[in-house]
Formats: C-alpha cells, structure tokens, sequence
C-alpha cells in the first residue's frame, strides 16, 4: 500500500503511504521532513514554508509545504507538498511550475497545434492503408504481384511479433491469464502479417516497374542472401540515415537554450520495461522492428503513388515530406515549440523519404526500425547506474549490425576487385 517514486538518478520524486485502518491511541510524534528532504536530493535549509495547496490522495490530519530552488535549477521556484497521519509521514511530492495532478477534473487543454496534428494524423495512417488494400486488389485482379514475395515478408513479420512478445512479455505462470495474452499477441500478429502482405502485393509491381534496383536488396535478403553486398549496403545506409534522424531528433532540445528559453522537458521512455534486463530490451527491439517493417511499407505506398504523379524524385521528396511531417511530429516532442516541432520533423521525414526514392525497400526499412529502436532508448553514459545495462545492449545490437555490415560490403568489394583483376 506504498507507492515510491524516484527520478533518473535515485532521488525521491513522490511518495504516497496508505494510513492504517484504525487509528492508535497514541500521542503523534514529531516528523523528521529533513529525512525525506534528503532522500529527495534536497536542502531543507533552502526551502521556506508555504501554505500548502495540494490536497493529499490519502487521508491526514497534518499537511505541510515548502517552496524553494533545485540544486540544478537555481533560478525556479519549485514546491514540496507533503502530508502525515499519526506522526507518520502519508504523502510526499516535489512539484514544478508546470506540474499538473493527475487527478485534475479538467485534462490540460490541447492547442491549436496539437489538435491540427492529432486529425492529420488521424486521417493519413487509414488512408495510407486503404491505399495499400486498393492498389493489392487491382494488382490481384491483373494478376500482377510478386505472392511469394509477399507471404515470405508476411510470414517473417508474423513470426518477429511472435518471437518479440515471448521474450519481451512478463509472464503470470497462469495457464488461462497466458494462454489468452498469446493468443492476443498472435491475432496482432497475424493482423500485422495481412497488412503487410496487401502493401507488398500493392506496391511490388509499381517498384519493379519504375525503380527495380530498389528490390534487389530486399529480395535478396528475404531469400537468405544476407551476406551479399547489395544487402549490406542497404543496411549500412539504414543504419546511417536512422542514426542521421535520432541525433536530428535530440537537438530539439539543445536549440531552445541557445535563445533564452528553457530546454523542453524529455519525453519518457516508450517501454519502462526495458529497465528490468536485457531480454526485454531484445524483445522491445523485435517488436520496433516489426512495427518498422510495417510502417515502413505504408510509407512507400504512399510515396510511390506521388511519384508516379510528379515523376521527378526531388519533387516526390518535397511532397512526401510535406505531407507525412505531421505523422512524425504527433507525440514526438514536448508541447510549447510548434515552429521547431515542424523544422525538426521535416529534417527527419526528409531524410527518410530520401532513403526511400533514392536507396531502396530494405534500406527504408532499416532506416525506419534503428530510428524506433533508439528513439526512446535510455542511452547513458554512466554504465554503472541502473540504466547501463539496457544502454549498452541497445549500442551494442544497433553498433554491431551497422559494423557487420560495412564489413560485408567492404569484403564483397574487395572479392570483387580481386576477381576482375
């Protein structure tokens, strides 16, 4: 009936205590706040008593607050609520200017902005799959389309799913509780497998036909290739350019100081689930990229239609881009900076869609799945914290599949040469 919440580095964040049932006869104690003001990382000493504001979620018969500075926030105000029960301590928070309960009666209004992206985004993910089911269904009728190709894709991405939740999933031991989480797990899989195959049969005959260099690697790799040169170059430069669109996407956060205005406060983690071990790190990547398989595959479909429409490469880019920067922006950044929001997200689309006209199907998708995985990946220095463990795994997978690669791609050049003299 405890609920302790701590910050990146250990230190007391929130603290809630359910009082007992029945109250002691005797006399209440004196508290020591200091104790919790100093698991807390702060200076007592600093702070000045305040009238408290919060309401506490347990019941008490003593409440309390201070306001004061952070160590590494000299120049904010920040305040401490605190309440006791029976000279027990019941209820401890540190809060900021923007802090917020949760159990607020009115959710925090969404600005203009965020509504605008909200409904874009809403309307170009269904209709980028409904696209896909359009352009299968009149392939099918032509009796155009690469089947095989498509069932071996849809049969990976199934199994990826499958495999991902079996590592990354806490299991209860209960037969009925696990049975039926699999069987969840399976039905979004299979889900997952049919939408991709409707977007492979869509968009193969169209790729084939107007960019057939841009198969080669991902049909070579499908067909268990994945030492040939072609596959490790298309993984290098997905490598590269997903790397390219995370670092773009961390210096959202270092432009607002360089003008005096505070830095954005980061996002959590996607999974906290990745803290407990490097299984469930390994199963979140698996699970990234399915997901970027698929997202991947939706994007080109909805690329290849414009370019076809354009006909220059350079005029697709800039149109996709246009068009698909709000898909990226939605949830990605903290709210308050629109106008970066935008620049920083067609940046990165940018980047994607030039991967996509200009390096191929494979290269697309590993692209798209080292930019999920390390997204919201907890990456550390300090490999002796708590994070360390799940910060070295993520560097240590996406590090050795772009090491690995160069090495193929450099190996097969270096045969080549060697044959032709």
């Amino acid at each position: 009936m405890t609920i302790l919440v701590v910050d990146g580095s250990g230190r007391l964040a929130e603290f809630v205590a359910v009082p007992q049932p029945v109250q002691g006869d005797n006399a209440p104690r004196a508290i020591d706040w200091n104790l919790l003001f100093e698991a807390a990382g702060l200076d007592m000493s600093t702070f000045k008593p305040a009238d408290p504001q919060w309401v506490p979620p347990v019941f008490a018969d003593e409440r309390r607050a201070w306001e004061g500075p952070l160590p590494e926030h000299p120049g904010q105000t920040f305040r401490v609520e605190a309440a006791a029960m029976g000279g027990r301590p019941v209820s401890f928070t540190l809060a900021g200017p923007w802090s917020r309960s949760a159990r607020a009666s009115q959710p925090v209004p969404q600005s203009l902005f965020g509504r605008f992206v909200g409904r874009v985004t809403a309307m170009v993910m269904p209709g980028l799959m409904l696209a896909a089911a359009v352009l299968a269904w009149g392939n099918i009728k032509a009796g155009r389309g690469d089947r095989r190709g498509a069932t071996r894709a849809a049969i990976v991405l199934v199994m990826i799913d499958i495999v991902a939740w079996s590592v990354g999933s806490r299991h209860t031991g209960v037969i009925g509780v696990d049975l039926q989480r699999l069987f969840g797990a399976v039905g979004r899989a299979l889900f997952d497998g049919g939408m991709l195959w409707l977007t492979y049969l869509g968009l193969e005959p169209y790729i084939r036909r107007f960019s057939p260099d841009s198969l080669i690697g991902w049909t070579r790799l499908l067909n268990g290739r994945w030492r040939d040169q072609q596959v490790a170059s298309d993984v290098l430069v997905g490598v590269c350019a997903g790397l390219g669109m995370t670092l773009l996407y961390g210096v959202h956060n270092l432009i607002p100081p360089l003008f005096g205005r505070p830095e954005p406060m980061p996002l959590t983690p996607a999974d906290p689930q990745v803290l407990l071990g490097a299984r469930f790190v390994i199963g979140k990547m698996l699970s990234q990229i399915g997901g970027a398989v698929s997202a991947g595959m939706l994007a080109v479909c909805g690329v290849i239609p414009i370019l076809l429409l354009v006909k220059r490469k350079w005029i697709a880019q800039i149109v996709s881009s246009a068009i698909f920067v709000w898909v990226v922006i939605a949830n990605m950044f903290p709210p308050g900076t629109p106008i970066l929001d935008v620049a920083i997200g067609l940046g990165m689309i940018g980047i994607w869609t030039g991967v996509i006209l200009h390096a191929g199907l494979l290269a697309t998708v590993v692209a798209l799945s080292t930019h999920f995985v390390l997204l919201r990946a907890p990456i550390t220095t300090e490999l002796s914290s708590w994070r360390g463990t799940p910060a070295v795994t993520y560097l240590l997978v996406v590090g050795g599949v772009g090491l690995l690669a160069a090495y193929l791609a450099r190996s097969a050049a270096v045969s080549y040469r060697t044959a032709n003299g």
